[in-house]
């Protein structure tokens, strides 16, 4: 890159940061960003404070300066053409989009419904796999806390046997 490449990049830069903007905005967000530092600009210079006026209309004409400056820069120029090409194209037809859908059809009836479902509200049919009906029937939580309660039932009387005389000699400490 040759200086003057670089000290226009390096001055639209500054013009950029100047406004409150990156060079990555898009045309229409530099616009906008003009039209309200120039509408700020011009609110101040109905101040009555003569300070406050000269300051507005400085800034007035350093953001026109700036704005001018991007405007005129290679770097916009070709992010506005950019974001024409992207308006201009058209955006893609149905046959081409591939989503992954969220509905299937019941096998009993045919109709349209979500994968969750368990069953169809069209024709009421359950629709559940062998495991959950299962699962649905025979797991619940009343069986499965008295399986957990008798299985430490079974691991204590097993333990029991096996350390028979220390139970014997802890029971007859207690006695005593």
């Amino acid at each position: 890159m040759s200086t003057a490449n670089k000290k226009e990049v390096l001055d639209v830069d500054m013009c950029y940061m100047a406004m409150g903007l990156s060079i990555g905005d898009s045309p229409e967000q530099v616009e906008l960003k003009y039209q309200r530092l120039i509408e700020l600009c011009k609110k101040e210079t109905l101040s009555p404070d003569p300070k406050v006026r000269e300051t507005a209309k400085n800034n007035i004409v350093l953001f026109e300066k700036a704005y001018d400056r991007i405007k005129t820069s290679v770097t916009y120029q070709t992010t506005v053409k950019e974001y024409e090409k992207k308006r201009r194209e058209k955006p893609p037809q149905a046959e081409t989009i591939k989503m992954k859908c969220a509905l299937i059809h019941c096998p009993s009836c045919n109709a349209l419904i979500g994968k969750a479902l368990k069953s169809c509200p069209a024709c009421k049919a359950d629709f559940r796999t062998k495991i959950e009906r299962f699962s649905d029937s025979y797991l619940t939580k009343t069986r499965v806390a008295v399986f957990a309660l008798l299985v430490l039932v079974g691991v204590m009387v097993c333990l029991g046997f096996y350390y028979q005389d220390q139970i014997e000699t802890v029971v007859e400490s207690l006695k005593k």
